[in-house]
């Protein structure tokens, strides 16, 4: 595990990973068709400049892709065994679904819409920032799933991989989450 990096700022001009605010980066070896992942705080962003401005000449394919993973940082901390007092987290994270849905919607109409474009890159950042996974132990099986498979085939754009798999992963886990999925 990596002691020190390069000190870090990011601006962000795609809403999806929360790489503004999270610890977790990605690592590809192209030559070997890997994707690795390192999640330790010294990946932490110094600063970020979060402008939704930048973001809006995004293809609707990519933004839909963007939302997808930000949507997944929290499925994969929401559907997990229930324990006392998650109900914040749970709030945090039907925010985070509702937010991304809804904003999604009006930017497939309107992808130059400030307030939707604002709205998403913020359920970025709380989606992948800790906070949903407050006292969870997140369960990560479909990212872990999708960098193997956007390792192998580089055309496979994250977002969209996580379209994929997520549903399916899905069906498993929430037999174990069943009052969340009838509310």
């Amino acid at each position: 595990m990596p002691t020190k990096s390069t000190p870090l700022g990011v601006i962000l001009t795609i809403a999806a990973t929360g790489s503004e605010a999270s610890n977790s980066c990605v690592i590809t070896k192209a030559d070997e068709n890997l994707e690795r992942f390192c999640d330790n705080d010294i990946n932490r962003a110094r600063f970020a400049i979060e402008n939704p401005e930048l973001t809006m000449t995004l293809p609707p394919f990519q933004t839909a892709c963007g939302i997808i993973d930000i949507m997944s940082h929290s499925f994969e901390r929401y559907f997990t065994p229930e324990k006392e007092n998650d109900i914040l987290t749970d709030y945090l994270c039907e925010a985070i679904f509702h937010t991304c849905m809804d904003c999604g919607r009006i930017l497939m109409k309107d992808p130059e819409n400030y307030e939707a474009r604002a709205s998403i890159m913020v359920a970025s950042t709380l989606s992948h920032n800790g906070l949903t996974g407050m006292g969870r132990t997140g369960d990560w099986a479909s990212h872990f799933i999708e960098h193997e498979l956007s390792g192998e085939y580089q055309s496979v754009t994250h977002g969209a991989g996580l379209a994929v798999i997520t549903p399916a992963w899905m069906k498993y886990v929430y037999k174990d989450n069943r009052d969340k999925c009838s509310s």
